[in-house]
C-alpha cells in the first residue's frame, strides 16, 4: 500500500465512493501499525459511523458506533461482573459452555481433568471432561475414568463462579464435597481466564 500518506490517499478517495467498508479495513491496518496517527484513526472512525447509519440491525450498529468511540477518545471499558441471579437463570449445560470458552487453552493444553458433577439440591448429575486445551460436559454419569466426584448446590457454584465464596469455605459449611483428588477443582477453576474490563474492539 505505500507508505502512510499513500495510504491515506486511498483510503480518503475509497470514502469520497463511499465504500466505507473497505476504508475501514485499510485505515484499520495503519492504526496498528501507527497507534498514535490521528488521523488514520478519526478516518477510520468517520467510515465506522458512516457504517453504522447505514446498519439495519442493531447490534451491528452498536459495534460500529463504539469502534468510532474507541478510535476518538479510547477503550471505554467492558461491564465484566456477572450479577448472581443472571446466573440463576442459567440452565447446568448453559453453565459449563460459560466456562468452556473462558479456559485458557493454551495453558490447559497439557492437562487432563475429568470430573463427576452432582447437585444435591436438584439430583442433577454432569461429566465434565478437559483435555487438548478444550472443556466439554455431558449430562448423567461419566461413563470412563474420573478424578474426583464434585458434589454442590447448585446456588453454591453460582457463588463460587462470581467469587462470592472459596472452596474452602464451601467445603467447611457442608455445601461443597468431593470425593478424590480435591486439587482438581482447584486446578480447573485456575485455568479459566478472567474476562478484560479494559478489551479493546478496533485499536490496538
Amino acid at each position: 500500500m505505500g507508505r502512510d500518506q499513500a495510504l491515506l490517499a486511498h483510503a480518503r478517495e475509497a470514502y469520497r465512493r463511499g465504500d466505507f467498508r473497505w476504508v475501514a479495513e485499510v485505515v484499520n491496518h495503519l492504526v496498528f501499525a501507527e497507534p498514535q496517527n490521528t488521523e488514520a484513526r478519526e478516518l477510520q472512525a468517520r467510515a465506522l459511523e458512516q457504517l453504522a447509519y447505514g446498519a439495519e440491525n442493531g447490534t451491528w450498529r452498536n459495534f460500529f458506533l463504539m469502534g468510532a468511540k474507541e478510535l476518538r477518545e479510547g477503550v471505554s471499558g467492558t461491564a465484566t461482573g456477572v450479577p448472581p441471579d443472571f446466573l440463576t437463570s442459567l440452565t447446568d449445560e448453559q453453565i459449563f459452555d460459560a466456562l468452556a470458552i473462558r479456559i485458557d487453552g493454551p495453558r490447559a493444553g497439557d492437562r487432563r481433568i475429568a470430573l463427576h458433577w452432582r447437585f444435591t439440591d436438584t439430583g442433577r448429575e454432569h461429566s465434565l471432561t478437559l483435555q487438548h486445551g478444550v472443556l466439554t460436559h455431558s449430562s448423567g454419569v461419566p461413563a470412563g475414568d474420573i478424578d474426583a466426584t464434585v458434589s454442590i448446590e447448585r446456588a453454591a457454584m453460582n457463588q463460587l463462579l462470581i467469587g462470592a465464596v472459596t472452596i474452602p469455605d464451601l467445603l467447611a459449611s457442608g455445601r461443597l464435597a468431593i470425593e478424590g483428588d480435591v486439587a482438581k477443582l482447584t486446578e480447573l477453576l485456575e485455568l479459566i481466564d478472567p474476562p478484560d474490563p479494559q478489551f479493546a474492539i478496533v485499536t490496538p
